[in-house]
C-alpha cells in the first residue's frame, strides 16, 4: 500500500461506469522540491487522477484546496490519443482517505489538524488534563 499526500485541484465528483457503479473521482496536485549538489532547488508538481470507490458519502467533504492523505495504489496510464501521439497520467486507486484540511463552507476558515512525527493526525483540545 502507497500513501501520498496533496491538494485537491477541483471539488470531487461522482462518476458512474458502464456497469452503473459508482465511484469518487477527484484530482490530486503533490509538491515536491529537492536541491541537487552544486544546482538550484528543484520544485515538482504531480497531478494524480484519483478514484474512490468504498462509497460516495466522502464526496462532499472533497472540495477543491482540502488537503488530504490517501493510502491505496499508484498506477501509470498509458494510451495512444487521437493525436497519434503517446500520453500517460498517474492514477491512484484510494481504499483510505484521510481529511489533513479542509476549507469550511462559508471559506473564511480552514479547519486543520497537527501531524506530529509520527505521521498521525493530532488534535488540539482545551481540555485540562
Amino acid at each position: 500500500m502507497e500513501q501520498i499526500t496533496g491538494r485537491l485541484v477541483r471539488n470531487a465528483e461522482i462518476k458512474k461506469t458502464k456497469d452503473s457503479r459508482e465511484l469518487v473521482a477527484f484530482t490530486v496536485a503533490v509538491n515536491d522540491r529537492y536541491k541537487p549538489k552544486g544546482k538550484d532547488e528543484v520544485k515538482e508538481t504531480r497531478f494524480f487522477s484519483c478514484a474512490y470507490w468504498m462509497g460516495t458519502k466522502v464526496k462532499d467533504a472533497l472540495k477543491q484546496g482540502t488537503i488530504v492523505n490517501l493510502f491505496g495504489r499508484v498506477n501509470l496510464n498509458a494510451y495512444k490519443g487521437t493525436d497519434g501521439e503517446y500520453h500517460a497520467n498517474l492514477t491512484f486507486h484510494a481504499s483510505h482517505i484521510e481529511i489533513i484540511a479542509g476549507v469550511k463552507k462559508e471559506g473564511n476558515t480552514v479547519a486543520t489538524a497537527d501531524v506530529g512525527n509520527t505521521g498521525a493526525p493530532q488534535t488540539k483540545d482545551d481540555l485540562p488534563f
